[in-house]
């Protein structure tokens, strides 16, 4: 006899860790309020799938949609690529856990076959059980995090007629995007600022003023924008300035360019979400 309190609870154990183990491997932010809704509504739905549903069809339309709504409201992909990008993730991740979450049960089952075992022991016991395997797949999870985030490509940008080879950081804690287009900003070290950013921009980015710098030229105009950003010491504006293309890996993709606040390092930052 399977438990639907428990299986509910392994759905939902599941699909917390398994969305959280594709963040850390994509580095893709993770959006609280979706991921906690999505994965309820998921577990719900495989609980449902699992123990009531008998039609193959309904079984697989609700599965498909479920996990779909699961992965599009917890990670908010850009683009379908990411998206299916994501979706891969996620899916291997449960089909792991999915392995875990069988003997799981079967363990359940096996300890609380007899009925005099009361509910609120078994849902304990199991919390307590997922609470320990979370922890350490949580903790494998952090170590593959520190490894993307350590990680280190080349950047070709390029900016009208100028063009320069950056090499950069992968940084998965860097979500920083243009709120309009949603466009990431490449953070570029002094000397690949001072290459392609024309001087007046790059005087301003290095004075730290929050303002555009006065020009005539209606090119530059078009390129500057304020960007907001938001940290643990408080608000502000970014300068940033529009490049034509930065190409990461042999993938064309659209970025602003900004200036890095410590001159002495000779690498950029480049949000991982760039290399989706």
């Amino acid at each position: 006899m399977i438990y639907v309190d428990i299986l509910f609870l392994t759905n939902l154990t599941f699909d917390f860790i398994s969305l959280y183990l594709a963040s850390c491997v994509a580095g893709s932010r993770l959006y609280i309020p979706g991921m906690v809704f999505s994965g309820i509504l998921a577990a719900a739905c495989g609980t449902w799938l699992l123990l009531g549903c008998a039609n193959l069809g309904i079984f697989l339309f609700v599965a498909v949609l479920s996990f779909g709504l699961l992965v599009w409201l917890t990670f908010r992909p850009a683009s379908l690529g990411a998206f299916a990008k994501l979706s891969v993730l996620v899916f291997c991740f449960l089909l792991l856990s999915g392995a875990f979450s069988f003997w799981l049960l079967k363990t359940a089952v096996s300890i609380w076959g007899n009925q005099s075992t009361s509910g609120n022991a078994r849902t304990l016991t199991f919390l307590v059980i997922s609470s320990l395997t979370g922890l350490l797949l949580s903790r494998t999870a952090k170590r593959w995090k520190r490894a993307v985030s350590q990680q280190t490509v080349v950047a070709e940008v390029t900016v009208g007629e100028k063009k320069c080879r950056v090499e950069c950081t992968v940084d998965s804690g860097h979500f920083l995007t243009d709120p309009l287009t949603g466009t990431p900003v490449l953070f570029l070290p002094d000397h690949a600022a001072s290459t392609l950013i024309p001087d007046a921009v790059y005087r301003q980015m290095r004075s730290g003023e929050a303002s555009v710098p006065e020009t005539d030229d209606g090119v530059v105009l078009t390129r500057l924008r304020l960007i907001p950003f938001h940290t643990e010491n408080g608000d502000g504006l970014l300068l940033c300035y529009r490049a034509d293309e930065a190409v990461i890996s042999g993938i064309s993709k659209r970025a602003y360019l900004a200036l890095r606040k410590d001159r002495k390092e000779a690498r950029g930052l480049c949000p991982a979400t760039m290399l989706q």
